[in-house]
């Protein structure tokens, strides 16, 4: 009872009598449902709002890269240089292999990841539909509740009294309505709460493997592509000096000159 009264702000359950203004006390309260509710449901909306965004931007980067290699490989630079060739030859090969696991672990995002969220944030309409039937059935107890307190603050006549056991027979249905839906959502709430974590836990788990795969194919293939056009022996500060001293001949031509 200590985690129900953790997670839903301890809600009483009307029984009896004696406990005539319970009602005020409960809508009072009443925000706390939203709580787990909204939390799980603003959680599921935040994924499956973006959802396509990573897998989107993956796919459209890999295509963007194998659109500049073949775009390379098209340029006629390539038939006049052998050695240009054959480094692009293996560019493009890197960034198509690039393309390919790129796919596949955006299939593998769409299995393990998002299906299951679509699953899973499939339940919330019927969850939010009994917790609004337990509100509106909580209104119509509080209601009849302050009827009944009315007459009962009334002195004791006759048409008092008649009105007194009426509002009494009334509220009756509606209070045992209410506990019943709220004796069931005090129940299965916890456990629709507290079962999210096993939920998803697969669903993480692949999606680590699945990073781990392809980080370790990313890594692969470009240490493939490094071993075949890189120059062994050059420091990035070498190659940052050479590439400048090959930009300032090209700006020492006259065709490219500053007016």
């Amino acid at each position: 009872m200590a985690f129900l009264g953790v997670l839903f702000g301890a809600l009483p359950v009307c029984s009896g009598a004696p406990a005539a203004r319970q009602p005020r006390q409960m809508h009072q309260r009443k925000q706390v449902w939203a709580g787990p509710v909204q939390h799980c449901l603003l959680g599921v909306h935040f994924v499956r709002g973006r959802e396509g965004a990573p897998a989107s931007a993956l796919a459209a980067m890999s295509k963007s890269a194998v659109k500049i290699s073949s775009d390379l490989l098209s340029n006629p630079l390539c038939e006049q240089e052998p050695g240009f060739l054959e480094m692009v030859t293996a560019f493009d090969t890197a960034m198509k292999r690039m393309d390919s696991f790129n796919q596949e672990k955006v299939n593998q995002i769409q299995k393990t990841v998002i299906e299951p969220l679509k699953k899973f944030s499939s339940v919330f309409p019927s969850l939010n539909v009994a917790v609004k039937r337990r509100e509106q059935t909580l209104q119509d107890y509080r209601r009849l509740q302050a009827r009944l307190e009315k007459y009962e603050d009334k002195e004791r006549t006759g048409p008092v009294l008649a009105k007194l056991h009426q509002a009494r027979e009334e509220l009756r249905p509606v209070k045992e309505d209410f506990e019943a839906k709220n004796k069931q959502l005090l129940e299965e709430m916890p456990k629709f709460y507290s079962s999210r974590i096993d939920y998803f836990k697969p669903s993480f788990e692949s999606l680590v493997r699945a990073q781990v795969v392809y980080y370790t194919e990313m890594h692969k293939i470009f240490g493939d592509l490094t071993a075949q056009i890189d120059r062994p022996g050059l420091t990035d500060e070498q190659r940052e000096r050479e590439n400048d001293a090959k930009l300032g001949e090209l700006r020492a031509l006259s065709i490219v000159a500053d007016d």
